[in-house]
């Protein structure tokens, strides 16, 4: 997680599921999988292990599973992490091991877009400022700048009152 970390390009994209999923939607073909009922405060509890073991995904999804009233869930078989039953970030495997996170940038979308690995995300989620950052299995993935990616996505999606709480948290 240091600062010596190198973002290196990456090729071709995945696009994620439908958008009504980020809307609290449920997918397509059934329910959500995976997932208990609600927890202390509303939050939401997984049952069984993480899909991520011993990859950056993992400490992606450890970082963005501190947020307030935020939850793993895996619809599609993806694994996302949502504030109450809105999506905050999609954190997926490509082929041979490559990863790529999708997250909504308000503010430094521009700055993202302007990377080789980052593209709008597919099925016009790029137009509501959705970001997908690809890395191959050889790639350095910044953990540093995807974290405070996260937060930036956690902001913008979460519920005012909640969203407002990280200012009283120590820095991430």
């Amino acid at each position: 997680m240091g600062g010596d970390r190198v973002l290196r390009p990456s090729l071709g994209l995945q696009p994620h599921p439908a958008r009504h999923a980020l809307e609290g939607g449920e997918p397509a073909g059934g329910g959500r999988a995976h997932r208990a009922r609600s927890g202390p405060g509303g939050a939401q509890a997984v049952t069984g292990a993480s899909s991520l073991p011993d990859s950056p995904l993992a400490d992606l999804l450890a970082h963005a599973l501190t947020y307030p009233e935020a939850w793993e869930d895996h619809p599609w078989g993806e694994t996302v992490v949502k504030v109450r039953q809105k999506i905050f970030v999609f954190l997926g495997r490509d082929g041979a091991a490559g990863c790529h996170v999708t997250v909504k940038l308000p503010r430094s979308g521009p700055f993202a877009l302007d990377m080789a690995n980052c593209a709008p995300t597919g099925y016009g989620l790029g137009r509501a400022g959705w970001i997908t950052a690809t890395f191959g299995a050889g790639d350095d993935v910044p953990l540093d700048l995807l974290q405070a990616w996260i937060k930036e996505s956690y902001q913008a999606v979460a519920p005012k009152k909640l969203a407002a709480r990280l200012d009283d948290r120590a820095p991430v």
